[in-house]
């Protein structure tokens, strides 16, 4: 629908990029010795992530809003799943404080 500047593809780079600790986000997180993992739930596209990428992925993409709904109330729960598991095991890693975040384009 052209909302986005950047195609699709753009996503998964940016998804590398953080895997390999290049974006601005690994800059803060180093700078306060804090560790980051980046999941893939719903990149778009079938190309494989890096090795540093955890696979949870729900579906690719999301849905064209304006015609559909984005996601499915079955893949909201798994991707709403996905994250309360990663929480849990950050928390059992001794994790004392979570900041999630997203990434699409």
């Amino acid at each position: 629908q052209g909302v986005s500047a950047f195609p699709p593809s753009v996503t998964g780079q940016m998804v590398a990029n953080f895997a390999a600790g290049g974006a601005a986000i690994n800059v803060l997180a180093r700078l306060e010795s804090c560790p980051m993992q980046v999941v893939d739930v719903g990149v778009a596209g079938d190309a494989e992530p890096p090795p540093a990428v955890r696979r949870e992925k729900v579906r690719a993409g999301t849905r064209d809003l304006l015609v559909e709904a984005a996601m499915t109330e079955d893949e909201l729960t798994a991707a709403l799943g996905v994250g309360a598991r990663c929480a849990r095991e950050a928390i059992q890693r001794g994790a004392q404080l979570l900041i999630a975040g997203d990434m699409g384009i």
